[in-house]
């Protein structure tokens, strides 16, 4: 019989020969309605990111509801075929799908966590180079003006200079 038969009554008629003797043998059964769902759940991981395809075929003869019921870490993350219904205390997502006999569906998702943790890097790789040029740097040097009144050209004022350094050196020349 083919795939998904249909129900009913069926008869097998099987005729054997040897020697120009021919031997008949019949044998009935039957085949019941029923709705036979065959779950498959494949993941693919890479970094940041989880896609999942999960593939629902009936194997039965009668049109039916499959029910998938699938643990989801990271729902802020995910994307895809929405679930009919989420229970939000245990991160439970549940799809339903209606399959005819000898059909096949498919639900896919994906968990993306890139979309948080390339911009976290990203911070913190400028506030690295931040710190490396302007707060790790080798010596600073500050100029200060000491004069309260404006100052006329050729008039003398003070300018003090201050310099330090953040590496362990003991020869600096001003």
């Amino acid at each position: 019989l083919a795939e998904c038969a249909p129900a009913g009554k069926y008869t097998q008629k099987t005729t054997i020969s040897e020697n120009s003797v021919d031997s008949e043998f019949t044998q009935e059964f039957s085949i019941n309605e029923k709705f036979i769902p065959e779950i498959k759940k494949t993941s693919f991981r890479n970094l940041f990111r989880t896609d999942t395809i999960i593939v629902i075929k009936n194997q039965g003869n009668i049109k039916g509801t499959a029910e998938i019921n699938q643990s989801v870490s990271g729902t802020l993350f995910f994307s895809g075929d929405l679930p009919n219904s989420i229970n939000v205390d245990n991160s439970q997502y549940k799809w339903t799908r209606e399959l005819n006999a000898c059909e096949t569906k498919t639900i896919a998702y994906t968990i993306d966590y890139s979309v948080m943790v390339i911009p976290l890097a990203l911070v913190v790789i400028l506030f690295l180079l931040w710190l490396a040029f302007f707060k790790f740097g080798f010596m600073k040097i500050y100029k200060r003006i000491h004069h309260d009144k404006n100052v006329k050209e050729g008039e003398e004022y003070t300018v003090s200079m201050h310099v330090k350094a953040y590496v362990h050196t003991k020869d600096i020349e001003v």
